[in-house]
């Protein structure tokens, strides 16, 4: 498990360490100190992380998602319909919700709507594969923070995050504001 210098084969600790991807995603704990005796990451999460639900019913773009929002600091639930998602949104308390537009049942601009008229302050992203100018001008007309047609770069999703929350990677701790 120790590469070149001694150092941590990430890729193996990230195989052994999560789970597989259900309702909410869950990572085992997995604590690496340092050698001066602070585990990595302590200092960084001084407050609760940003919780983040995305609902996604494709496996692999869910994991993808899951995956690199976990990397960044976010606490992520995942879902894989829009009803799975309200239940969720009873009863757990969310930051941001990103919300894929083409799933069977209730379809992402459904459960945006439900979004805005039950949860009005939890800003939603809406990603998907089938969009064009129509499909974002109904997305923001329902009330959807960002719009982000598939396939998008991680760090657009990553700085849509950061500008409805305000904050840097999933802590609680607000974006640092620069003068000018």
């Amino acid at each position: 498990m120790r590469g070149r210098r001694g150092q941590l084969n990430l890729a193996v600790l990230k195989s052994i360490s999560l789970e597989p991807i259900s309702r909410p995603c869950v990572v085992r704990k997995l604590l690496i100190i340092r050698p001066e005796g602070r585990p990595v990451g302590v200092e960084d999460r001084t407050a609760e992380p940003t919780t983040l639900l995305v609902v996604e019913d494709d496996p692999e773009m869910r994991s993808l998602l899951c995956d690199v929002l976990m990397g960044e600091g976010f606490r992520v639930l995942v879902e894989s319909t829009g009803e799975q998602a309200m239940a969720v949104s009873e009863s757990e308390r969310l930051d941001v919700a990103i919300v894929d537009k083409e799933m069977p049942g209730l379809n992402g601009l459904d459960l945006l709507s439900f979004f805005r008229r039950r949860l009005p302050d939890v800003p939603v992203i809406l990603i998907t594969a089938f969009g064009g100018p129509r499909v974002a001008e109904e997305a923001f007309r329902r009330g959807a923070a960002r719009y982000l047609e598939k396939p998008f770069r991680v760090t657009d999703l990553l700085a849509a995050i950061r500008s409805v929350t305000g904050k840097m990677r999933g802590s609680s701790t607000p974006e640092p504001r620069t003068q000018a």
